[in-house]
């Protein structure tokens, strides 16, 4: 029964990151109101900082998945939307892992398709990636995608 989450390093590094966005956006209001001739370039700094900070808080909220795998289903959480989806295996089309090569990495990203949605996760985001692969691999190990 593996359960895979996001690693705390990359939710910890997101939040850090939305905490700086929004300090930033914070001090150029301040900044702004404190003005005399109320600058573009604050109207400016603070759209973007703003702008930037909401989208993340949003791909956040709305991208944050718990998987669980358990007896031929994969049932994915999304617990600040407040919903759930079981995925069948025998429901399963296909199943791929790309290697995705950065800068100075290499990370996998396994995409699983089924006839109701598919699922996409990486190693580098999540853990116990190698425990979900094996569980799809054990299911549907004929179905994978030829490249």
């Amino acid at each position: 029964m593996p359960v895979s989450r996001p690693f705390a390093r990359a939710m910890r590094a997101v939040w850090f990151f939305l905490i700086g966005m929004y300090l930033i956006s914070a001090i150029l209001i301040y900044w702004w109101s404190q003005s005399e001739e109320g600058s573009i370039w604050y109207i400016l700094g603070i759209s973007f900082s703003l702008l930037i900070a909401l989208g993340m808080t949003a791909r956040f909220f709305f991208n944050y998945k718990v998987i669980d795998a358990q007896k031929g289903k994969i049932k994915v959480n999304k617990p600040f939307l407040m919903s759930s989806k079981t995925l069948v295996m025998s429901d399963l089309k296909e199943w791929e892992e790309q290697n995705i090569k950065t800068f100075n990495t290499e990370y996998k990203l396994l995409t699983v398709r089924f006839h109701t949605g598919f699922l996409e996760i990486s190693n580098q985001e999540y853990d116990n990636y190698n425990k979900i692969k094996s569980f799809v691999m054990k299911y549907a190990s004929s179905k994978e995608k030829k490249k």
